[in-house]
């Protein structure tokens, strides 16, 4: 009897066992899930954070642009500005002006004219040059239209250097003001060249080397051509300021040089008056305007480089003009 009351009480205490073995294996499976969906909940958050820092690193790069860029929104944002338009053509045949004034080549003209047009998105600018008159059109809608007369030209190289590169650099700015360039270009066109002393002396000299150059072997015609040809420039620089007339300018200054040469043979203080001629005249002659001349006609713009080569005629037959008529009026 008690053999089965101590089997009995076995199996109870085995079936207990079990039940809580049973509860322990609920509880480490319920502990596991719950450790495993933390570990599954930081994994996300992490890579939640992960996915941000890259969203929010993105974002920084995208709003920092490269300078092209910024150039090309700020450009497609001012195209439909019209005054900001007008502007910019302004300043376009105002520099295509001060390029022909100081003796620039036409194709060079129309060139950075189309360049300071295009920079800015205006791709329709058409631009036509001649050593007078500058036209810059627009071909689309709104048919913008300006026209320059050039009354005077010269030939300064120092200027027409400092406008090319103003050209490169406008070019490349992101957002220029217009009205600041109109300044920086007037203060180009204001810029003072060599002193008149110095620019007199170099012709002097250079004058005075051709006429020793030429078998004027005496000291008294070096000197005499350097004060002629001084005198001879002095006079058709004041000339031209107030005549604006280069045809007349040329023949005074050549009777001028002239009528010294012959004088000074005639009283026997010079052996021939060629050297002192030619010596002085070579200041007058357009050896520049005739590069360019052909220069242009090279390139293609035949109507500007014929009249260029037109007016280096004109200026040769005054200088044979002049020249001419007073070695027949001294019998030479």
């Amino acid at each position: 009897m008690s053999t089965s009351n101590d089997f009995q009480n076995n199996q109870e205490m085995i079936e207990k066992n079990k039940k809580d073995l049973e509860k322990n294996k609920l509880a480490s499976d319920s502990i596991t899930s719950n450790v495993d969906n933390e570990i599954q909940n930081d994994d996300t958050i992490a890579e939640d954070t992960i996915k941000e820092d890259i969203v929010e690193e993105e974002t920084v790069e995208d709003m920092i642009l490269d300078p092209e860029q910024e150039r090309i929104m700020k450009i497609t944002a001012r195209l439909e500005d019209k005054e900001y338009k007008m502007s910019t053509l302004k300043l376009a045949l105002y520099l295509g002006e001060l390029l022909i004034k100081n003796g620039a080549e036409t194709y060079r003209v129309e060139d950075s004219v189309i360049r300071i047009c295009k920079s800015r998105g205006y791709n329709h600018i058409n631009c036509f040059t001649t050593p007078t008159v500058l036209i810059i059109s627009d071909d689309k809608f709104d048919g913008l239209c300006f026209m320059k007369t050039i009354n005077s030209r010269g030939i300064n190289l120092h200027k027409i250097a400092l406008l090319n590169n103003f050209s490169r650099d406008f070019v490349n700015k992101i957002d220029p003001d217009i009205n600041e360039e109109i300044k920086e270009l007037r203060q180009i066109d204001k810029e003072k060249g060599y002193p008149t002393w110095l620019y007199l002396a170099g012709t002097g000299i250079g004058s005075a080397s051709f006429a020793a150059i030429l078998g004027g072997n005496q000291i008294l015609t070096y000197i005499l051509t350097f004060l002629t040809s001084i005198l001879a420039t002095y006079i058709y620089d004041k000339t031209i300021k107030y005549s604006s007339i280069v045809m007349f300018s040329t023949i005074l200054s050549s009777v001028i040089i002239t009528s010294i040469g012959v004088f000074f043979h005639k009283i026997g203080y010079i052996d021939t008056p060629s050297a002192l001629i030619v010596g002085s005249i070579m200041p007058l002659i357009p050896g520049v305007a005739f590069i360019k001349s052909m220069r242009d006609l090279i390139s293609g713009n035949l109507m500007a480089g014929t009249a260029r080569l037109f007016e280096v005629f004109m200026i040769f037959t005054a200088i044979a003009f002049g020249v001419a008529v007073i070695l027949g009026i001294g019998g030479i």
